[in-house]
């Protein structure tokens, strides 16, 4: 039998961004992921398409340093942050992929 948890939205006008050394995955309110390079062209894109969905708060999951530029280009657009520690991310069955990781952070956190 096969199990699907439904979870609840906890925080309205939110995203959840999986960041890679080469490319970052945005989910915003459970919509299709979105995908980005890793320059800074495409981070000043993605804070774009942040704002166009009128999103106040992301969960950001990185690990190394490739969460910092963007981290700085979300705070001088007013959009709150909070990094999530990619350990507790991996240790759950079932996320194999950034895809995965992206849409289960978003619902989560």
């Amino acid at each position: 039998m096969e199990c699907t948890t439904i979870f609840e939205t906890v925080h309205p006008n939110s995203a959840e961004i999986d960041i890679g050394a080469e490319r970052i995955f945005v989910e915003v309110d459970g919509k299709v992921v979105q995908f980005f390079e890793t320059c800074t062209e495409d981070y000043l894109r993605c804070t774009a398409y942040l704002k166009e969905h009128k999103v106040k708060r992301v969960a950001m999951e990185a690990t190394g340093v490739h969460w910092m530029a963007l981290y700085g280009l979300l705070g001088k657009e007013c959009i709150e942050a909070c990094l999530v520690n990619p350990k507790e991310v991996k240790q759950v069955k079932g996320r194999k992929t950034d895809v995965k990781d992206c849409q289960w952070i978003q619902k989560r956190f």
